[in-house]
């Protein structure tokens, strides 16, 4: 698989996520919102505590690239590669 494939997988998984957000969001998502930078985020809590959800919040938004470490093309293709891809 080329990189731009890759790619290609990444933006497509990070749409359909986003298309099953739920309407209703948890209340200290507005708080978050205000306190991201549109350099990078980086969230760590307990399971369950919606980090996903208000990342992929702010990406459906914002038109910002989420891609999740577990993600299994993240280990089949060059992450600086991939990165780079995103960043032109």
């Amino acid at each position: 698989m080329t990189v731009d494939r890759a790619l290609e997988l990444l933006e497509l998984r990070t749409k359909r996520a986003i298309s099953f957000l739920p309407e209703k969001q948890r209340l200290y998502f507005e708080k978050l919102k205000g306190r991201s930078t549109s350099r990078g985020i980086l969230l760590f809590g307990p399971r369950g505590s919606g980090k996903t959800t208000f990342l992929l919040s702010i990406a459906g938004s914002e038109e910002m690239f989420y891609v999740s470490a577990d993600d299994l093309l993240i280990n089949a293709e060059p992450f600086l590669e991939l990165a780079q891809l995103v960043l032109l």
